[in-house]
């Protein structure tokens, strides 16, 4: 199993989200329903990529490309997204990317602590993120229960997304996840 992630890039087209930050968890988590939502350049390129990251941490704007990958799999739906360049130009085929699959919530009991070498000092981080696999419905893409914004998905998601070259997404095994412990 994968975590879906932003590559780091900030050259690629970021959006800010039309939401608040507890909408746009909700939404992402398929806890809420909107109707439509803007997405409006807030830095990186003039032109979006395949996969959109946002300001707010979680929600993910796909295109329909992606989104014709995705059909064949489990545990999401969409949300209409009216994107916005830097000139105020509409890019049309994009929708957020909503998360119905669930697993249980996050057990930091069964990461490995370490300590990191960041340019502000040596930091306490976690090595893993890990659920108990019981509480796991299933789905082809899914989120803990604990409300946190992390995207899992399994390898045919993976191997899938990847195998069509969608630009601007990363994915990173449960196993290697690093977080800093807060």
């Amino acid at each position: 199993m994968f975590v879906l992630e932003a590559p780091g890039d900030s050259r690629a087209f970021h959006g800010e989200i039309g939401l608040r930050v507890d909408d746009a968890f909700a939404v992402t988590r398929s806890e809420k329903s909107i109707e439509s939502v803007d997405v409006r350049w807030s830095m990186g390129a003039a032109a979006p990529a395949d996969i959109v990251h946002t300001s707010i941490v979680a929600p993910v704007i796909v295109s329909d490309r992606v989104v014709s990958i995705l059909r064949d799999f489990s545990g999401w739906n969409t949300y209409s997204v009216k994107l916005i360049g830097k000139n105020g130009r509409e890019f049309p085929g994009y929708r957020g990317l909503a998360v119905a699959g669930r697993c249980g919530p996050i057990e930091n009991s069964r990461s490995i602590m370490f300590e990191k070498l960041m340019p502000g000092g040596v930091f306490p981080y976690w090595r893993g993120l890990y659920f108990e696999p019981t509480t796991w419905d299933g789905s082809d893409l899914f989120m803990p229960m604990d409300g946190s914004g992390w995207i899992f998905v399994v390898e045919r998601v993976r191997r899938a997304i990847e195998s069509s070259r969608v630009k601007n997404v990363v994915f990173t095994s449960l196993d290697d996840v690093e977080r800093m412990k807060l």
